[in-house]
């Protein structure tokens, strides 16, 4: 299912940008990187079963990558010079020896963690109930007066 939905993009020479489906597997990203040489930026989603990121080494315009979910093989990435942006895990982050590890090799690269604020849907559990309670005082003001 998953190369089905990759095969859709083979004719898209000039793609520059990719966001790989949830189940990504080994072998497609190698074949996906080797029809597609000139991408420059790819995120790796939570899901995916890759291990090996020796693949990534083929793209030379690579300028930004985003592993969401497990950097299985970070040392790889020490080689990835070009890099400009490096999105890893927050259970990546915590360590920090590789962290530090990471910023020496690619001095020139901004790295960040994938997790952290996000205005999903649980800032709505926050706004309905503030929405509300500012109905009600409003209301009380309002009918207050009026009587």
């Amino acid at each position: 299912m998953v190369e089905d939905s990759l095969s859709v993009l083979d004719n898209l020479k000039d793609l520059r940008w990719i966001s790989f489906p949830f189940k990504l597997s080994q072998e497609n990203l190698k074949i996906f990187i080797k029809k597609h040489p000139e991408l420059e930026v790819v995120t790796l989603p939570s899901g995916a079963s890759i291990k090996d990121f020796n693949s990534l080494k083929e793209l030379k315009n690579l300028k930004a990558l985003a592993v969401i979910d497990t950097l299985a093989d970070y040392k790889t990435l020490l080689n990835l010079k070009q890099l400009q942006y490096l999105s890893v895990p927050m259970k990546f982050s915590k360590d920090n020896e590789k962290m530090e590890e990471l910023k020496k090799a690619l001095p020139n690269c901004k790295i960040v963690i994938s997790e952290g604020f996000c205005l999903g849907s649980g800032w709505f559990l926050l706004i309905i109930p503030f929405i509300g309670l500012m109905f009600v005082i409003f209301s009380f003001k309002f009918y207050g007066k009026q009587n």
